[in-house]
């Protein structure tokens, strides 16, 4: 896949423009760029100007409350991947569609960011970790509370959201009122 200069998605964006063009293809196949991608720089040279287009080393980063809102508010009102984006200021729609998913696939936990690799197990190794000398007892305890203590996290992130949802909620319905 090729790298396009700044410069380059300027020029074109901008020609096509210019010419006003409604079928993006004859201009695509001139600069030798894919339709779709040619129409996807013009939509966020649109939606969001320059800054768009600049090809960033890192990713942006969201907390997990802002990604539960977005999420929560694109179920809520069923807009569209992109609606939601442009509401929120979100450059790749894609980003919420995986949000969307993480979150009906495991709920809160899975707007969690996991970044990085997994550690290692070790196998085999020349060194071996020290392990301290434990009665049965107190390995099953210790899982026991670890294993609360998970569950403790996860029911609190639940009720968070369920406040969330609720407040969400309570401002549509007084939003509506006034409306009326």
């Amino acid at each position: 896949m090729a790298k396009w200069s700044l410069e380059k998605k300027l020029k074109i964006v901008k020609e096509a423009k210019r010419l006003n063009v409604k079928n993006s293809t004859y201009l695509a196949d001139r600069h030798n760029v894919s339709d779709n991608t040619l129409k996807g720089w013009i939509y966020k040279y649109e939606m969001f100007g320059i800054e768009a287009l600049t090809h960033k080393k890192t990713k942006p980063h969201y907390s997990l409350e802002a990604k539960q809102e977005i999420v929560l508010y694109k179920l809520k009102t069923k807009e569209s991947y992109r609606e939601v984006a442009k509401k929120f200021n979100i450059i790749h729609s894609s980003t919420i569609a995986g949000w969307v998913k993480k979150y009906k696939e495991n709920g809160i936990l899975g707007l969690n960011n996991n970044i990085g690799r997994p550690k290692k197990i070790m196998k085999n190794s020349k060194k071996k970790p020290v392990k301290k000398k434990k009665t049965k007892i107190t390995t099953n305890n210790e899982d026991r509370i670890e294993q609360l203590e998970e569950e403790v996290e996860y029911y609190k992130l639940e009720v968070e959201f369920w406040k969330k949802l609720n407040t969400l909620l309570t401002e549509e319905e007084s939003t509506r009122k006034k409306q009326k």
